[in-house]
């Protein structure tokens, strides 16, 4: 019956964009009650890839405040592994798996970086960022959970991701951190 298996698919594929625009628009209105734009930032960025990591842990600058030095002890623990999915999808490609090892090293970063106490001037970036990281593996978990193609989701995943890169970018702006020089191969 493959006219019902295509229905089946088509509908499958709906389902899925639909919670990759409630993600993506849960995302957009958090920036909108902030008037922050959501895009692009560029920043030159190493491949972590290529061995080398750049900014993307260590320790907190001098003098730094205490939130400051608890997001980057959050960044550095989940850093690991980042570097170990990266290395696995630039040297296999993406597995299915690694949309599961995805959501999980983002989540432990999410369980501390919610135990922060961001000042003030910070508290509304990091509400953002973390609105984007759910909202990016939200998608990852949905397609995983229905063992579906994340290459049918090209657009939304690129979209998400982006949101998320854009969100970590001004945090740190906000936290008065250098950018991140570190791009990691995500699912």
């Amino acid at each position: 019956m493959p006219g019902v298996k295509r229905a089946t698919r088509a509908a499958e594929v709906q389902r899925v964009k639909r919670i990759a625009v409630v993600a993506w628009s849960s995302v957009a209105l958090v920036a909108l009650a902030g008037c922050l734009p959501i895009g692009s930032v560029e920043e030159q960025q190493v491949d972590p890839g290529a061995g080398q990591t750049g900014s993307c842990s260590g320790e907190a600058p001098a003098g730094a405040s205490q939130a400051v030095v608890e997001y980057i002890a959050a960044v550095t623990a989940a850093t690991p592994a980042w570097l170990e999915i990266d290395a696995r999808i630039r040297d296999v490609g993406t597995h299915r798996d690694d949309l599961l090892a995805q959501a999980q090293a983002d989540e432990a970063l999410l369980v501390d970086v919610r135990a922060i106490t961001f000042p003030p001037e910070a508290a509304d970036e990091a509400a953002r960022f973390v609105a984007a990281v759910e909202a990016y593996d939200a998608l990852l978990m949905v397609v995983y959970e229905k063992n579906l193609y994340l290459a049918d989701y090209a657009e939304e995943d690129g979209e998400l991701n982006e949101a998320r890169a854009a969100s970590s970018s001004r945090l740190r702006d906000v936290l008065q951190l250098p950018p991140s020089n570190c791009i990691f191969a995500r699912p």
